[in-house]
């Protein structure tokens, strides 16, 4: 900076318009119910690509105290019940960052209540397809997409079987949309089943809310899923910096 006053528009970089991000610590969970497949992306970029700094954490550091941490990032795979210290750290004001696979984090026990949409048999699994997704540009997430009519418009990669209907309070800002008359097909590459754009259409694909003092990021796979899908890093990243600036 040259001087305190902007180049353009009326608020300059000391206005109390503007908010200052403080870098938080970051912690990263891994080894224990993990496999380097599912933390081994994340690692990559946020060492390689991104340049930011974390904590490797094993899952037990959950259940200690946490109160250094800005935002802690669960790659995917299988959990035990939350315990009250690590929901306690959130509600403080901590962001916790879900990266695919978050049924053990939903429910009336976890850190989201959501809808688990119907699918008539459980073994219809996709086993990875791109579809065309709408995300709310008024989301800590959409930071840096471009956006028109409210709406920024990416491909996302879904898989399984296992699919989430929007919170009737809001929070649930990376959605496949239900198409119009007129409107493009949702898929946009990949097999699926006969009946899977139905499916899927008005599902979550990523979905943010306070928790207390805290944050919640949740999404429902890993928009960091081999590293190969920059188009969906953003968001990641996006969560990370955001996330623990309530």
């Amino acid at each position: 900076l040259n001087a305190g006053f902007p180049d353009e528009g009326a608020f300059g970089p000391g206005s109390a318009s503007n908010r200052s991000l403080r870098q938080g610590r970051l912690g990263v969970v891994f080894g224990d119910e993990q496999g380097s497949t599912d933390y081994g992306p994340l690692w990559y970029l946020l060492e390689r690509r991104f340049k930011i700094p974390f904590d490797p954490l094993r899952t037990n550091a959950l259940d200690g105290d946490l109160k250094e941490y800005a935002t802690i990032v669960l790659p995917a795979g299988r959990y035990r019940a939350l315990s009250d210290n690590f929901k306690n750290w959130v509600r403080s004001g901590g962001c916790v960052v879900v990266l695919g696979e978050p049924g053990w984090a939903i429910g009336t026990s976890g850190l989201v209540e959501l809808e688990r949409a119907k699918n008539p048999d459980d073994r219809d699994s996709l086993p990875g397809s791109l579809f065309r997704a709408e995300l709310d540009a008024r989301s800590i997430l959409a930071y840096g997409y471009p956006a028109k009519e409210g709406k920024a418009r990416l491909g996302i990669l879904a898989s399984g079987n296992t699919f989430y209907n929007p919170r009737k309070e809001g929070g649930s800002v990376l959605r496949i949309p239900a198409p119009k008359e007129g409107d493009p097909k949702n898929l946009l590459s990949g097999w699926v089943w006969d009946d899977s754009e139905k499916r899927l259409a008005g599902t979550v694909w990523a979905h943010e809310q306070p928790y207390g003092n805290g944050r919640v990021v949740m999404f429902m796979d890993d928009p960091c899923f081999r590293a190969m899908w920059p188009g969906q890093w953003k968001m990641l990243l996006n969560a990370i910096v955001f996330g623990g600036n309530p």
